[in-house]
């Protein structure tokens, strides 16, 4: 194996590492005891390697939070790519759904997100990386809105959609429900009712 790969997977692995034991700290202890020390202690490394890979705490949780959210809009998008000639009813429920079976996924990260974004103080406006998932839903909404499917969608629809479903997966995380059948079924009735919303 080439060592410019073997090194990188190295790299890798070094921070899926460091971003695990950042999720158990917070976990297990909350956001107020994470610190770059105690990631080094849990993997067993110096403070300093961490450092070789993210300049703070911060960095860290805006890496997780990254991955979750872009790993979520990228199988959305690989979605509707195969789904373009569906009608945008029938988009927004797979996409709906999509969104809620891979946050489910990962759900200590997932809990993770929701309480970095309580946390967050910053005032800063979205870039477009973080607004990817919001102007994917407007442009189906819209749409669908266009062709007569959504008559009652406004303006807010697609950030309210979005709320909605956040929820939705933040009660099936802190409630450990299983998407197994029933729980499917549970998720495909609540996008049914939300989507009954915007006709």
């Amino acid at each position: 194996m080439d060592s410019k790969v073997r090194k990188e997977q190295e790299r890798r692995m070094l921070e899926n590492k460091i971003v695990d034991a950042a999720v158990a700290i917070i976990t297990e202890e909350g956001f107020s005891k994470l610190s770059i020390r105690k990631i080094a202690t849990k993997i067993g490394y110096a403070p300093g390697t961490i450092y070789n890979y993210y300049k703070n705490k911060d960095e860290i949780l805006d890496h997780i939070y990254y991955t979750v959210y872009l790993e979520t809009v990228e199988k959305v998008k690989a979605t509707l790519a195969v789904s373009k000639n569906l009608p945008e009813n029938e988009q927004l429920r797979m996409s709906s759904l999509i969104f809620i079976y891979t946050l489910t996924k990962y759900p200590e990260k997932f809990k993770v997100v929701m309480l970095r974004t309580k946390e967050e103080d910053s005032q800063e406006a979205p870039t477009g990386e973080d607004k990817q998932g919001t102007d994917i839903l407007q442009k189906m909404i819209a749409d669908g809105k266009e062709k007569g499917l959504f008559p009652a969608a406004t303006d807010t629809s697609a950030e309210l959609l979005l709320v909605a479903l956040m929820g939705f997966v933040f009660h099936i995380v802190n409630n450990d429900i299983s998407l197994d059948e029933q729980g499917k079924v549970m998720a495909e009735a609540y996008v049914d009712f939300l989507i009954s919303g915007l006709k």
